[in-house]
C-alpha cells in the first residue's frame, strides 16, 4: 500500500496538484481484490473505478509510454496510463505519463477543461 500511496503523491507533486484535486483511482478490473488500491482511496476520499478489458484497451492506444512486461501481461503499453485515460474519458489527456514508485505505477489524466 506505501509504495501505491508514495507513487500517486509523487504524480501529484509533478502535475502542481494536490490530493483535493483528484476525483478518482482507477486500475483494471483485474486488481479490484487488492487492498492497497481500495485503501489509498478510501484513505483520500475519492472513488475507485474499475476499468474493463475492453475500455482499457481502447484507451490504451492513447498512451505514451511502453513496458514490455505490462505489454506481455495484459497486452497494453501501460496499465496506469490506460486506466486513468479511460477513467477520464474519451477526450482526456495525460498530465502525467507513468510514474513507478517501487513495484506501484501511476498516470494522471484530466479531462477537458480540467488542468
Amino acid at each position: 500500500m506505501q509504495d501505491i500511496e508514495n507513487a500517486l503523491h509523487a504524480a501529484l507533486k509533478r502535475a502542481g496538484v494536490g490530493a483535493d484535486d483528484l476525483t478518482a483511482i482507477a486500475t483494471g478490473e483485474a486488481k479490484q481484490g487488492e487492498r492497497g488500491i481500495q485503501t489509498v482511496a478510501v484513505k483520500l476520499g475519492v472513488k475507485l473505478m474499475l476499468i474493463s478489458d475492453g475500455e482499457l484497451r481502447a484507451a490504451g492506444a492513447r498512451a505514451t509510454t511502453r513496458s514490455d512486461r505490462v505489454l506481455t501481461f495484459i497486452g497494453l503499453p501501460s496499465l496506469a496510463e490506460a486506466a486513468a485515460l479511460a477513467a477520464a474519458g474519451p477526450s482526456a489527456r495525460l498530465i502525467v505519463s507513468r510514474l513507478i514508485v517501487g513495484a506501484a505505477a501511476c498516470a494522471l489524466a484530466a479531462s477537458d477543461g480540467v488542468q
